[in-house]
């Protein structure tokens, strides 16, 4: 199933697990929610946005000393996502960057959980999460939503680049999520077709 991008906003409540990560770092929710630049009825208010989640998951990571915020088995020191950043400085095109993030986050999670394909005219970035030590139930809503998270990560990172050439076009996502059509969550905004319950999570570019 298809689905075009409609309210990009979500319930806060879908980060609930948040809190309680805070709550058992013995942290205060006010003063993590504070230095997020986040009101103390956060979690309970009307609806959440995207940039929303991204400050308020730096603010618990940087407390925790743990990228991945306790959500893997196997914590992440800081400074580990600056450190592959900086490895995207020897790519000359895009399909060598997400090369290089595939095959770094495959050393540093110890599997070989992303990887790079090429079909039917396309460049696909895939995760495949099946057998990732995660700390949650792997359907666990707040878990698929951190995926559709690092999806966006990556859009990101390559529309950004410096590579020498354009990001090429987004053609469509998948997700393995189920979701509302008219509520397609952090990954609406880039106007693509986007398949929920699908087996990986992937990105599906045009490969001209």
């Amino acid at each position: 199933m298809t689905a075009r991008p409609a309210n990009l906003a979500f319930d806060p409540a879908t980060l609930l697990p948040l809190r309680r990560l805070i709550e058992s770092a013995e942290l205060s929710v006010a003063r993590v929610l504070a230095d997020a630049g986040l009101s103390t009825d956060f979690f309970t208010r009307g609806e959440a946005h995207l940039g929303d989640y991204f400050r308020l998951s730096e603010r618990i990571a940087l407390s925790m000393g743990d990228e991945t915020i306790h959500i893997s088995l196997r914590p992440l020191m800081l400074g580990t996502s600056d450190f592959i950043r900086d490895r995207l400085g020897a790519a000359r095109t895009v399909g060598e960057m997400l090369t290089i993030l595939a095959d770094s986050y495959n050393v540093i999670h110890g599997a070989r959980y992303n990887r790079i394909r090429a079909a039917r005219g396309e460049l696909i970035f895939e995760i495949d999460d099946a057998d990732f030590p995660y700390s949650l139930d792997k359907d666990d809503p707040f878990l698929l939503f951190s995926l559709e998270g690092i999806l966006v990560y990556i859009i990101v990172l390559l529309q950004s680049s410096s590579v020498g050439e354009r990001a090429p076009p987004l053609r469509s996502i998948r997700t393995r999520r189920r979701f509302d059509p008219e509520r397609p969550g952090p990954l609406g905004f880039w106007r693509v077709p986007i398949v929920q319950g699908a087996p990986r999570f992937a990105l599906h570019y045009a490969r001209e």
